[in-house]
């Protein structure tokens, strides 16, 4: 395949995936009666697999639903496995700052799609995979409004801080300017593994081979190590 029609294939594959996921949030369904599917099982002795395969919310898995899953795990490692449109910005925030919080070394593998809200939750991990192929896509928040001039301006006003407190994750995992975050998330940007990589969201791209897999889990535990030494330097510091 030539240069020109790898670029062509490349943007057709983009267009698709926007369109889907437009799609999908524009003819949202009714809420599930019991919640979204969360899947959680033992991956090794030492390894709990947590699967996020739904939206992230009202419409799918909430963060109370979350919370309460990831508190049940006690294993020193967790993998999270993303597929996510995304979803509610809130209940997402929630999910972010639990696997945080959590004691566990969280390694994040994008399965197919992180997108919107499950894009930041995707952040949260000591490191962070993507499969080859898979997507990450980052915009700015949006919501419903309806009332006077004072009501719109409250509701811009509203979106421009949850758009900053967003930008400032992903500048925190990617070494970049908020500003240039902001700058992505203008243009509903949609990004491949490699290009994720390039803008140091993404520690590895997983192709399935044994190999790399090896060197995702040896990264694994490099940076882990690394967070602990740097959090061990700053207690001292405070101290």
């Amino acid at each position: 395949m030539s240069k020109k029609s790898a670029n062509a294939a490349l943007v057709a594959a983009r267009e698709a995936a926007r369109t889907q996921w437009h799609n999908r949030f524009d003819n949202y369904k009714k809420p599930k009666a019991d919640g979204g599917k969360l899947e959680v099982k033992a991956a090794g002795a030492d390894t709990t697999e947590m699967l996020f395969y739904d939206e992230v919310g009202f419409w799918g898995i909430t963060a109370e639903q979350f919370k309460t899953a990831l508190d049940a795990v006690t294993t020193p490692k967790i993998v999270l496995r993303l597929n996510s449109g995304g979803g509610d910005v809130f209940d997402g925030y929630a999910i972010y700052n639990a696997l945080k919080a959590h004691p566990a070394q969280v390694s994040v593998v994008v399965d197919g799609l992180a997108a919107s809200a499950a894009s930041f939750i995707a952040m949260a991990g000591d490191t962070l995979s993507m499969g080859d192929p898979s997507m990450l896509m980052i915009h700015r928040a949006f919501t419903f409004a309806m009332g006077n001039t004072n009501d719109m301006k409250a509701t811009t006003d509203l979106l421009a801080k949850v758009d900053g407190q967003i930008a400032d994750i992903y500048a925190a995992k990617s070494g970049k300017p908020a500003a240039d975050m902001l700058a992505l998330m203008d243009n509903e940007t949609w990004l491949t593994a490699q290009e994720a990589a390039d803008l140091g969201f993404v520690d590895e791209i997983d192709d399935g081979s044994a190999s790399n897999k090896t060197q995702a889990a040896l990264a694994a535990q490099a940076a882990h190590a690394a967070r602990q030494r740097a959090a061990a330097a700053v207690a001292r510091r405070a101290l």
